[in-house]
C-alpha cells in the first residue's frame, strides 16, 4: 500500500465540510469501540454519520485513509496530553511515573483507543508513523527527565523508547486477562522504573 493511499481525498476547508469529517471520524470511532477495526466497513460509517457512502468517499478514498486520520488525530492528542502531564512539575521521575500509569489507565479503560492501536500495529505505513511519533515522544521525554535517570542522551532515549514499544504488549496482555489488568498495568510499571533508576 503506498502512502498516497492513506492520504484523504480532500482536506475539508469549508466550517461545513470539517463538520462533516469530524461526524464521519466521529462515528467511526464509535464503531471501532464497538467492534473492531476489521469488523467496520466504509458502508457501516456511512450509516452511522447519516452519509451516504459517495459522500465518505469524497473524503476518505478507502477505509485505510480513514484509520490513518483517526491515528494521526491520536497521536496529536496524545502529545498534548503528555505535555500538559509533565508540566505538573515536582520530582520528574516521579511525575512520569504517574504519567505512564495514568496513560495506561487511559488505554486499558478504552475499546477504541486499545482497537485502534491494534489497527496501527497491524498497518505497515501505521506503524512506521507510530514508531516516528515513538521516537519524537522519547526524545521528549529523555528531554524532560535530563539528570533524574540514570542514564542520559541516545542510551536513555532508547530506554523509552523500548519502554513504549513493551506497552503494546502490556496492552493486548491486559485485554485478554481483564481480571489481572491491575496486575499486568503494575508489572509493567515495575519494569519501566527499573530501566530508569
Amino acid at each position: 500500500m503506498s502512502t498516497k493511499s492513506l492520504d484523504p481525498r480532500r482536506t475539508p476547508e469549508q466550517e461545513r465540510s470539517r463538520k462533516r469529517v469530524d461526524a464521519l471520524l466521529a462515528a467511526a470511532a464509535r464503531l471501532i469501540a464497538e467492534r473492531g477495526v476489521d469488523r467496520v466497513s466504509m458502508t457501516d460509517i456511512a450509516t452511522a454519520s447519516d452519509m451516504s457512502k459517495a459522500a465518505v468517499y469524497r473524503y476518505f478514498p478507502n477505509k485505510a485513509a480513514l484509520v490513518r486520520a483517526l491515528a494521526v488525530d491520536a497521536q496529536i492528542r496524545d502529545r498534548a496530553w503528555l505535555e500538559q502531564r509533565l508540566q505538573a512539575g515536582g520530582d520528574p521521575m516521579t511525575t512520569l511515573l504517574r504519567v505512564f500509569r495514568e496513560y495506561c489507565g487511559l488505554m486499558t479503560e478504552d475499546p477504541y483507543r486499545a482497537q485502534l492501536r491494534a489497527a496501527i500495529n497491524a498497518d505497515v505505513e501505521l506503524a512506521e508513523l507510530d514508531h516516528q511519533e515513538a521516537c519524537e515522544v522519547a526524545r521528549t521525554v529523555a528531554d524532560y527527565l535530563g539528570d533524574a535517570a540514570r542514564e542520559s542522551g541516545a542510551k536513555l532515549e532508547m530506554q523509552i523508547l523500548v519502554a513504549l514499544y513493551l506497552f503494546d504488549g502490556m496492552l493486548a496482555l491486559a485485554e485478554r486477562t481483564p481480571e489481572e489488568r491491575d496486575m499486568v498495568v503494575d508489572t509493567y510499571l515495575d519494569m519501566v522504573r527499573s530501566l530508569f533508576v
